[in-house]
């Protein structure tokens, strides 16, 4: 689920997303370099990568994707089963339709796997985007040099 935010710079309030934007990711550097004054802002409680989040960090990380494929699913779901019901009628009457509960169950376990689809994509991308950013030794000597992880 998306939050809106405005990330700024926390010394010159310079705005690291151009406005309010949907913040999903949850996996990702702990911190950003303000390119206006190069200051080093934490956001570690928000975002910071996968190898160095602590168990439960993931646990609720996976519980967020979960809610996320329920919803995903059932709006697919729901779309599919009304676009279905006014193909074959011509009409969006749902009360004398007595196929809708059936309808609705048959699109929703079709979107399903959709939805499982697109939230692993998405979380494999994400993990993929850590594992390269933690290969490159600089990154790695400044998350330590930071305090974000411990030296090898």
């Amino acid at each position: 689920m998306a939050t809106w935010v405005n990330e700024r710079c926390h010394k010159c309030r310079h705005s690291f997303t151009g406005g309010h934007t949907p913040i999903r990711e949850v996996v990702g550097p702990p911190f950003l370099i303000c390119p206006k004054c190069s200051s080093i802002n934490n956001r570690e409680s928000s975002c910071t990568e996968w190898l160095l989040m602590p168990p439960g960090r993931r646990a609720k990380h996976y519980a967020t994707a979960a809610l996320n494929v329920l919803v995903l699913s059932v709006s697919v779901g729901l779309l599919i089963s009304i676009a279905w019901a006014y193909l074959g009628t011509g009409t969006l009457d749902f009360g004398t339709d007595d196929d809708a509960g059936l309808r609705f169950l048959l699109c929703w376990i079709l979107g399903l796997p959709l939805s499982i689809w697109r939230v692993v994509h998405v979380h494999r991308r994400l993990v993929r985007a850590s594992a390269e950013r933690l290969r490159d030794e600089q990154y790695r000597s400044a998350l330590v040099r930071l305090g974000y992880m411990r030296a090898a």
